[in-house]
């Protein structure tokens, strides 16, 4: 019996002088200075947040102007389609009509890439032969109906590589 009353004796004195050493280092790490020290620390710090607060209150004040102006704005611009020269516009959309889109073989030359081709052909045999042909000339002299792959969608009409 003696043994677990100076087992609990022990461990009751253990705990006391811990729980007076953590108060007396609270204290001293607390007051650990002139009380003259601590009061100019005190206000170093009490002005530094005061003008941190002005700061950011100056900052407050400039996002609400900037606000009141986007507010304004926003108010002048919706007010032009109160006016009646904005009542009197009219549509005049047209409509689109669908076109076709793709082709069965998208490696074949278009036709107009086939005319572009005879065009050229065409211009370089006539200036070999016989000068520089313009290129009105030789789109009037190209023949009707081009080699190369046709179209499903028609014949186009003649390009003027000259424009």
């Amino acid at each position: 019996m003696q043994q677990e009353q100076i087992k609990k004796i022990i461990i009751n004195g253990l705990a006391v002088l811990v729980i007076a050493g953590v108060v007396v280092t609270g204290y001293l790490s607390f007051t650990g200075g002139s009380t003259e020290d601590t009061a100019t620390y005190d206000v170093s710090i009490v002005g530094q947040v005061a003008e941190e607060t002005r700061l950011i209150g100056a900052e407050i004040d400039r996002t609400v102007s900037e606000l009141r102006g986007l507010d304004s704005a926003l108010d002048s611009s919706v007010a032009i389609f109160d006016l009646p020269a904005f009542m009197n516009l009219k549509d005049f959309s047209v409509s689109i009509f669908e076109e076709p889109v793709g082709r069965d073989n998208p490696f074949i030359p278009t036709l107009w890439k086939a005319q572009m081709k005879v065009i050229e052909g065409v211009e370089q045999k006539s200036s070999a032969s016989s000068g520089i042909i313009s290129s009105t000339q030789v789109v009037q002299s190209t023949p009707a109906s081009t080699p190369g792959p046709q179209s499903s969608l028609g014949t186009l009409p003649d390009i003027n590589p000259g424009i």
